[in-house]
């Protein structure tokens, strides 16, 4: 009788404990298809980093930053991206810029865009940072090669003003005589330094599409162009009929070619043809986003996918089925005593 009444009185300790163990771990009884959804599930990371050329003074350059973050789970909060422009040849931290991004919430994606000013010299690492609640979740960086190929005078580009039908050089025909058409074409120049932009000049020149050979060419001496002002330069310039032209222009300062681009003029009827903007001498180079993360939020969410109903070891999910099995062994041992 006294071994019945100790293994009785096991088996309620056991049953006890799991009962105490399942009301502590709700999510040991869920359904295997629940999700589970606490707060610690925010999974925040870098999607993807775009850069491009923006403002160019005589000694710096910016580089517009555009960062797409990658949000699933509950609400991230306090969320911060840096940016770190590094010197890639002295290891020199030459820019830092911090951007507040609040709260981020939804399974979606959020874009930051900024920027960041460095030296018009050099080759650069743009690293990036996103912090949730001061604490680093993600981070990668993007090599940036040819600033210095960036200039403040340029040719004016119409597509951030919404009028991106408009060419950077446009013509019209002032004269069209015998096998000869005249044309007067015009760029538009545009500098966005913070200082007066001296000893400018501007060559058109119209060459025969097919042949590549120049038809006519003219140098129009700007001189000099104050800070933020758009001029447009022009010129006559004659061709002969039948034939369709690329009217290139090229902008030199102090005898140095800057930039350069291109527009089609089409006087060959019924062979129409079109040619792309041709920015020769912007050479900024961009490499591919580089994430420092050792795994994607796709692999975290595989990895801990092990949820406490799935039997890994020291999972609460074991609990009842242990108590259970308790249950059965003690009322076998019992009705064998008797």
């Amino acid at each position: 009788m006294k071994r019945e009444q100790i293994l009785i009185g096991a088996t309620v300790a056991v049953v006890a404990t799991a009962v105490l163990l399942a009301a502590l771990s709700p999510a040991a009884l869920a359904p295997p298809d629940e999700e589970l959804q606490t707060e610690g599930d925010s999974r925040l990371g870098i999607e993807e980093v775009r850069i491009a050329p923006g403002d160019v003074s005589s000694g710096t350059a910016t580089l517009t930053v555009e960062t797409r973050l990658r949000h699933r789970g509950s609400a991230a909060e306090n969320v911060t991206v840096l940016l770190r422009a590094v010197d890639t040849e002295r290891g020199i931290v030459k820019t830092t810029r911090e951007f507040d991004v609040g709260t981020v919430s939804g399974d979606r994606e959020t874009a930051i865009e900024g920027g960041v000013t460095v030296p018009r010299s050099g080759n650069y690492r743009i690293e990036t940072v996103v912090f949730a609640d001061g604490q680093r979740v993600s981070e990668g960086h993007t090599d940036v090669r040819g600033v210095g190929s960036l200039h403040p005078v340029v040719f004016q580009e119409f597509d951030d003003a919404g009028m991106a039908a408009l060419p950077s050089v446009e013509y019209s025909v002032s004269d069209a005589g015998e096998n000869r058409t005249s044309l007067d074409v015009a760029a538009y120049v545009t500098n966005s330094d913070i200082e007066r932009a001296e000893s400018v000049d501007v060559v058109l020149v119209a060459r025969q599409a097919e042949s590549n050979i120049v038809a006519d060419r003219e140098t129009v001496e700007v001189g000099s162009i104050a800070s933020g002002r758009t001029v447009t330069p022009n010129a006559s310039l004659t061709v002969p009929d039948g034939y369709n032209y690329y009217l290139d222009a090229m902008i030199f300062r102090d005898d140095v070619l800057i930039t350069s681009t291109r527009a089609p003029a089409t006087l060959a009827p019924g062979q129409n043809f079109s040619a792309p903007v041709d920015e020769g001498g912007d050479e900024l180079e961009v490499g591919e986003f580089e994430s420092n993360d050792e795994t994607t939020a796709e692999e975290r969410t595989s990895r801990d996918g092990d949820s406490p109903r799935s039997g890994g070891d020291g999972q609460p999910g074991f609990g009842v089925a242990a108590a259970l099995v308790a249950v059965v062994c003690a009322a076998l041992l019992i009705r064998r005593e008797r």
